[in-house]
Formats: C-alpha cells, structure tokens, sequence
C-alpha cells in the first residue's frame, strides 16, 4: 500500500500529462491554423514534412514521459506513483517538447523558426564537450604536467610490490 507521497506524485504526473497534452494541441493547432490554412497559398512539401515530424517529436516526447509517470497500481490501490519528472534526465524531454512547440509556433510565421530546432544538436554538443571531453583532457593534461618526485614513486613501486606479493601468495 503506499503512502500520501506516492498517491500526491500519481496525481502531480497526470496533471503535468495533462498540461503537456494541452501544449501539443495549442502549438500544432496554431501551426495548422496559420501556416497550412491562412498562409496555404506559400505551402510547400517541406512545411507538411516539418509539421509531420513535430508531431512525431512531440509524440515520442509525451509518450516517453508517460511511460515514465505511469503509476504502479495493484487492484485499484496506488504501490508507486510514477518517477518524479522534476529530476532527472527526463527534464530534456521537457526541454525537446518547448524547442519543438516554439519552432511550430515561429514555424508559423516564417520558414527561418525551423533553424531553432539546430539549437538541439549544438546544446547537445555543448554539454558532451563541457560535461565530457573537457574534464578528460584536463586529467589527462594534470597528469602528465606533474611528474613525481623521487620518495612518491619510491613509495608507489614498494605499494605495487606488496600488491603483487599477496597476489602470488593467494594464488
């Protein structure tokens, strides 16, 4: 049986659910209504292709954060309310759903707003080389700027022997 916590965070899901499914109707009702109906006589192959894959982004978006909030039920009763989608790495999925929303809505307006969804790839980029690549190379580089003095290496070498001697012996 679970607890108040895990009932209030079933229902906090699917109220954020709820939002969100309101957000994808909002912005794609705005991109069909403006660019495929007012604005229909600048339509190209392209716009139909561009809103065909929001609402493809949108919808691997939501269904993976609904996946996620699902709560655990055993016979009507609440055992898990779902992950908290306040944390965690599902937060990009909230990032990728208002990326996608605005460039529907700029989409709308003008053919520049699908250059906003290359913000993805390059935050993308920015975090593998900030949170990645950076602190590799700057251990690598502190390790070959500082050699060892003569009593470290002494001292590593007599702890590597010991090591390798009570490795014999229970061999």
């Amino acid at each position: 049986m679970a607890g108040g916590g895990a009932k209030k965070r079933a229902e906090e899901n699917q109220r954020t659910l709820k939002l969100i499914g309101i957000y994808i109707l909002v912005c794609s009702a705005v991109f069909a209504g403006v660019r495929l109906w007012l604005k229909s006589a600048t339509l190209g192959w392209g716009h139909y292709a561009g809103f065909a894959g929001t609402l493809a982004v949108h919808g691997i978006c939501y269904l993976s954060i609904a996946a996620v909030a699902r709560p655990l039920m055993k016979g009507g009763v609440v055992i898990d309310g779902g992950a908290d989608l306040r944390k965690g790495a599902i937060q990009y999925y909230f990032d990728v759903l208002y990326v996608t929303g605005f460039v529907q809505i700029l989409a709308s307006f003008t053919d520049w707003g699908w250059y906003v969804f290359l913000l993805v790839p390059i935050f993308g980029v920015y975090l593998l080389v900030t949170k990645v690549i950076l602190p590799l190379m700057a251990a690598n580089k502190k390790q070959q700027e500082e050699p060892m003095d003569e009593a470290t290496r002494k001292r590593l070498e007599r702890t590597q022997q010991r090591a390798d001697r009570r490795r014999v012996k229970r061999i």
